[in-house]
């Protein structure tokens, strides 16, 4: 046999183990093993450093294998399933006169960044990474916030993508003389995580346990395609009206 650098991994079935030569490219190695179960890649080393029959195969590239089976183990690890309450996250605020309008009641920007604020926090629970707001589906005020209520927001991480989180929040506004709840709006956001350059990084999954997060998650593959498609008429707008000036700055008059 002619020495070639090529990348084996191995599959066990039923107690048995065979070599497959997959690719000469490490980035696809990484992929198999991050797909198998949870502790394949810690049996796959034990097996690979105790094997002669391995490094005969590989010829020397040994180190290389260990070298990236350590790599998706700990990978591994880091990826396992979250249930959603891992992220709940809670906040309360007395609605002051500075928070208010004119009418008395709370402004809606202070909302939405009450909104923002619990879906940042919960998807960086979820991701134990730092977040940005990638998009924040439409916020519909259903009922107004009076000055002396409080406003409580509650706020989970209910899917992911590869990088993306969807968060859901509740926004509940409470009259502490009369006890009397109403529901003041809902909410979803994506967050998507940050590695330390600054670039996507992957999160980990995330699985629904109650009713509630049930439904929430089985239609969130729907609720992103809808943002998908919003997202690629969002960029149409964009090219189309552009970021030129609505007026002439040479003369300030409109263009």
């Amino acid at each position: 046999m002619v020495a070639q650098k090529l990348f084996f991994t191995i599959c066990f079935a039923e107690n048995k183990c065979c070599f497959a030569k997959i690719s000469d490219s490490v980035a696809k190695i990484k992929l198999n093993f991050a797909i198998t179960e949870r502790h394949l890649a810690k049996k796959t080393y034990i097996f690979a450093k105790n094997s002669p029959a391995l490094a005969n195969h590989v010829y020397g590239y040994t180190s290389v294998v260990y070298y990236e089976v350590e790599k998706i183990e700990k990978e591994g690890e880091a990826m396992e399933a979250k249930p959603c309450v891992n992220s709940l996250t809670v906040k309360n605020s007395h609605v002051l006169p500075p928070d208010t309008n004119s009418h008395g009641t709370l402004f809606g920007g202070q909302l939405m960044a009450y909104i923002d604020d619990v879906a940042a926090i919960a998807a960086t629970r979820h991701a134990r990474m730092p977040v940005v707001t990638a998009s924040t589906d439409s916020v519909d005020f259903l009922n107004p916030v009076k000055e002396g209520n409080t406003i409580c927001l509650e706020g989970y991480v209910t899917y992911t993508h590869r990088t993306s989180m969807e968060v859901f929040v509740k926004a509940v506004t409470e009259n502490l003389l009369t006890g009397e709840r109403q529901v003041c709006t809902t909410a979803f956001l994506t967050m998507v995580a940050l590695d330390e350059n600054g670039k996507p990084a992957e999160v980990p999954p995330v699985y629904p346990e109650s009713e509630e997060e049930k439904w929430l998650h089985n239609g969130a593959a729907e609720r992103a395609e809808y943002r998908r498609k919003r997202r690629e008429d969002s960029k149409e707008l964009a090219e189309r009206f552009g970021a030129d000036f609505p007026w002439d700055p040479t003369t300030n008059r409109k263009a």
